[in-house]
């Protein structure tokens, strides 16, 4: 059977969200990369989550999309749970993950999901979600690209007013 390439245009959308996934990983390493485990539980006004949640959020979130886009998840859906959109501060250190294991699960989902978007087909892009996706506006496996370059890059954005919060310096981009 004869593999078909992606039309330009897939292959150019595949390619924009590889960017914007590397992009956002380097933004989010510069912006906290040297914060300790302790500083990132400090709970932040308004919102009240620190970085331990957002990063441990990007995690669970990219772990509940994988199936849709053909990767295994990193995280079970019980280890998503303290990270979910609307769960609470993590006020109870206990309950947060240490910040380097959830460095190495945020690894592990950039690598799988950089694999999956390498290997998805014109025909796969087009095809619909499952019913089961988690609150996503997306209803194609394209869109979910799309939504979740954006997810990443708006929490990539808080971690750099996290870093001004937490009194650093601005991060040089």
């Amino acid at each position: 059977m004869k593999t078909l390439s992606p039309s330009p245009s897939v292959a150019s959308s595949l390619q924009a969200f590889r960017l914007q996934l590397q992009f956002s990983e380097r933004v989010l390493r510069k912006n906290a990369g040297d914060i300790t485990h302790a500083e990132s539980l400090r709970g932040l006004e308004p919102s009240g989550h620190g970085l331990n949640w957002v990063l441990g959020h990007l995690v669970a979130i990219r772990s509940q999309l994988m199936a849709p886009l053909g990767a295994q998840p990193v995280w079970s859906e019980a280890e998503c749970k303290p990270y979910d959109r609307h769960a609470a501060p993590l006020a109870d250190p206990a309950r947060a993950r240490p910040l380097a294991e959830i460095w190495r699960a945020f690894d592990l989902t950039q690598a799988r999901l950089l694999e999956a978007a390498g290997r998805l087909t014109e025909a796969e892009l087009s095809e619909p979600l499952p019913q089961d996706v988690p609150e996503s506006p997306a209803k194609t496996r394209g869109e979910l690209l799309a939504v979740l370059g954006f997810h990443d890059a708006s929490h990539v954005g808080q971690t750099g007013m996290i870093r001004r919060l937490l009194g650093k310096p601005p991060a040089n981009l």
